[in-house]
């Protein structure tokens, strides 16, 4: 499978004006963010499927994440690693 990039940018030479640049910008915006309708999801039985998935996952959001995984790491050595990274 080839992936293929076919837009249109403008070259480092070019100097677009304000209004171009926007106009631009909005032609890609509605090319990129738009997607075929799909009738699947106006279907029940779709949203019954995501209502059930969230109930099994609701009872990860009650678990402490810090003692059930890598009891050795504490949050505050976490906290360094996160800092360190940012860094």
């Amino acid at each position: 499978m080839d992936l293929l990039c076919k837009e249109s940018i403008s070259s480092v030479n070019e100097v677009l004006l304000p209004n171009q640049a926007s106009a631009v910008s909005n032609q890609m915006e509605m090319r990129l963010n738009t997607a075929i309708k799909d009738p699947i999801f106006l279907d029940n039985r779709c949203l019954e499927n995501l209502l059930k998935a969230e109930d099994r996952h609701e009872a990860l959001k009650n678990t402490n994440y810090f003692s059930t995984v890598q009891k050795e790491i504490s949050p505050s050595m976490r906290r360094v690693v996160a800092e360190w990274v940012i860094d």
